[in-house]
């Protein structure tokens, strides 16, 4: 399977901060069009986010499933399936391997579902977003260009995209 993993805020949806009232969630303008693009050409979708918001307690666990659910009802209004979300919900100082950078959560989809790693990619709006696919040279493209001077680019950032519809032209055009 081609698959597509996909950062949350401000990748999918806006981002105001810890959101934990689903009636907050919508969609980046380019976010719906840009994955029914990449749906029609076969790509499967996950979803890979770190919420702190949980550690931290402004998220309370019941929280981000009833902003999820929200998100993933948004996403069919438009025939989009996400296959599964996975989500950190641990702070830095926690030094978990599953907070981003850190590939714990793209390594348990990838031991989940037979994810073909040559014909799919990262998006995400940070670095941090990326970096979890340059172990297994999973291509990664940054939407929003969120580049901030101290990062260090990832071996696997192969595009910078204006948006998710970008994106997927880019990615269709690769996959020819």
């Amino acid at each position: 399977m081609k698959a597509v993993f996909l950062d949350r805020d401000e990748t999918l949806n806006h981002d105001p901060g810890y959101i934990n009232d689903p009636e907050i969630i919508k969609l980046k303008d380019s976010a719906a069009e840009g994955l029914k693009l990449l749906s029609d050409a076969g790509y499967i979708f996950f979803i890979l986010t770190n919420q702190s918001g949980v550690g931290r307690g402004k998220i309370l666990p019941e929280q981000l499933d009833a902003v999820h659910k929200r998100l993933l009802e948004e996403l069919e209004k438009h025939s989009i399936h996400i296959e599964k979300i996975y989500y950190c919900p641990h702070v830095d100082e926690d030094h978990c391997t599953c907070r981003k950078p850190k590939s714990g959560l793209l390594d348990q989809a990838l031991s989940e579902y037979e994810i073909d790693i040559e014909k799919s990619f990262l998006i995400g709006d940070r670095i941090r977003d990326i970096i979890p696919g340059e172990k297994v040279r999973m291509k990664g493209i940054l939407v929003f260009n969120k580049i901030a001077p101290s990062d260090k680019i990832p071996s696997n950032l192969i595009f910078m995209a204006e948006n998710l519809i970008d994106a997927a032209g880019f990615i269709l055009k690769s996959d020819s």
